[in-house]
C-alpha cells in the first residue's frame, strides 16, 4: 500500500522516507485501527527494521501512538490537526450542512460531502437522518472512484485530458474500469446523477451528483446518499433520490455564490 510514486517520479526532490511515513499513517483503517511493525511492513511493502524506525518517529511526534501492553501502534491525535485548515478552506460544506439535513431527515437517509482525492473520494461532511439503522460513513473515510456514485459523480467532472489518465490508474481498482466508468457517465449525461449498486458493497446502492469544483482551492465536490438494499423501494434512487440531489446541489451552489459575493462586499466596503 506505499504512495503511488511511479519510478519516472522518484527524483531527486522527492523525499522517499516522507513518501514510506505517509504510508504508514494511510494503512490504519476503521477495520484495522491497532498494528504492529511486522503487520504494517507487510501492507506498506517495507522491511521491518524500516518500518520500525518510522513508527518510532511517527510516534515521537505524536502521529502514532504506542500500545506497550498489545506491543501495537495506533494513529495519535496530532493528524487531526491536519484536517482543520484543509475544511476551513473549502468551506462550502459548512453552507451545505442545513440544506443536506433538511433532505436527509426527509427521505431517512444520510447524505455526504466527498473530494476527489488521488484514486478516492475522501468524505468531508457527513449528515444523518436521526435513523440509527441507515448506512452511515464517517468523515475521513474513503470510497474509491471506480466503485462508487460519488467516484463516477466526481470522474465527471474532470478535462478530458485528465480523465483519460486517470481511468488508466484506475485499472488497480478494477480490471474493467474503463468501461464501467464510461458507461456511468454516458448515464449520467442522461439524468444529472450517477448510480451505483454494488460496486463498492453487494448490499450497498448509492446515488451521487457533482457538487462543484471549488474556486480557491481546485478540489473536487461531490454530494451522495448511499443506503442498503433492503431500505430502497423498487426505482427510489433513479426517481426519487437522485432528481433531488441534483436539486439539492444547484441550490448549495446558488448559496455558496450568494455569501462569497456578500463577502466580497463587505470587503469592498471596508476597504479590505
Amino acid at each position: 500500500m506505499q504512495a503511488n510514486i511511479s519510478n519516472s517520479e522518484r527524483e531527486a526532490d522527492v523525499a522517499m522516507t516522507l513518501v514510506k511515513g505517509l504510508s504508514v499513517l494511510e494503512v490504519f483503517t476503521p477495520e484495522a485501527p491497532l498494528m504492529g511493525n511486522s503487520e504494517i511492513a507487510l501492507r506498506v511493502g517495507l522491511t521491518r527494521p524500516t518500518t520500525a524506525r518510522l513508527t518510532r518517529t511517527l510516534a515521537l511526534l505524536g502521529y502514532l501512538v504506542y500500545d506497550a501492553g498489545r506491543a501495537k501502534y495506533r494513529l495519535g491525535a496530532r493528524g487531526l490537526s491536519l484536517a482543520n485548515p484543509l475544511l476551513a478552506n473549502v468551506g462550502v460544506h459548512r453552507v451545505a450542512r442545513p440544506l443536506m439535513q433538511e433532505c436527509a431527515s426527509r427521505i431517512g437517509m444520510n447524505l455526504s460531502i466527498g473530494l476527489l482525492s488521488g484514486l478516492d473520494s475522501v468524505y468531508i461532511e457527513c449528515v444523518r437522518s436521526g435513523d440509527p439503522d441507515v448506512f452511515s460513513t464517517e468523515i475521513g473515510a474513503r470510497l474509491p472512484l471506480a466503485r462508487s456514485a460519488i467516484g463516477f459523480a466526481l470522474l465527471s467532472m474532470l478535462e478530458p485530458a485528465a480523465l483519460s489518465a486517470k481511468l488508466t490508474s484506475l485499472a488497480q481498482q478494477r480490471p474493467d474500469a474503463r468501461e464501467v466508468v464510461k458507461a456511468a457517465l454516458a448515464q449520467m449525461e442522461k439524468s444529472g446523477f450517477a448510480l451505483s449498486k454494488g460496486d463498492w458493497a453487494e448490499h450497498i446502492h448509492g446515488v451521487a451528483v457533482p457538487l462543484m469544483r471549488e474556486p480557491e482551492t481546485g478540489m473536487y465536490l461531490a454530494i451522495n446518499c448511499g443506503a442498503p438494499t433492503f431500505r430502497l423501494r423498487p426505482q427510489q434512487l433513479e426517481r426519487e433520490i437522485g432528481p433531488m440531489l441534483v436539486s439539492l446541489a444547484a441550490s448549495i451552489r446558488a448559496l455558496w455564490d450568494k455569501e462569497k459575493k456578500a463577502t466580497i462586499g463587505a470587503c469592498d466596503e471596508y476597504g479590505e
